[in-house]
């Protein structure tokens, strides 16, 4: 193998990294926003999880993934967070924009067991919770 060969390797295994990460984060998302709506009216029912919401979710994958410094992502996670929070009270598209960013702040640190548990407990609890109408 020469030099040209392992960069297309590496650009390959890190554009299949990104992509993946993306569709888990997607995926959980729908799933979330599914088990959300489920037992309301159609009339009630909020659209499926937003690519607005998928898009903001996975930039903080991208820059929690490129940055280094603990203290960095920190305060990343922390003001994504805080304005997740805002937003979510403002905007009903983005009512499940607290447990997205924990989401992705989870994949972001590479804690990715971690996040599947989050997924399925947050999907259980969806499940479990009675519809806020």
């Amino acid at each position: 193998m020469d030099a040209g060969d392992e960069e297309l390797v590496s650009l390959f295994q890190g554009a299949t990294e990104w992509l993946t990460l993306l569709i888990l984060l997607a995926l959980t998302l729908q799933l979330w926003a599914w088990a959300a709506d489920r037992g309301l009216r159609p009339a009630d029912r909020g659209g499926r999880s937003g690519w607005l919401l998928v898009l903001l979710s996975f930039g903080l994958v991208v820059v929690m993934r490129l940055l280094h410094a603990e203290w960095t992502m920190a305060l990343v996670l922390c003001g994504s967070l805080l304005v997740a929070g805002l937003l979510s009270r403002m905007v009903h598209d983005l009512r499940l924009g607290v447990p997205a960013m924990l989401l992705a702040g989870l994949l972001g640190l590479g804690h990715v067991l971690s996040a599947i548990v989050l997924a399925l407990l947050g999907t259980l609890v969806l499940l479990l919770s009675r519809p806020s109408r």
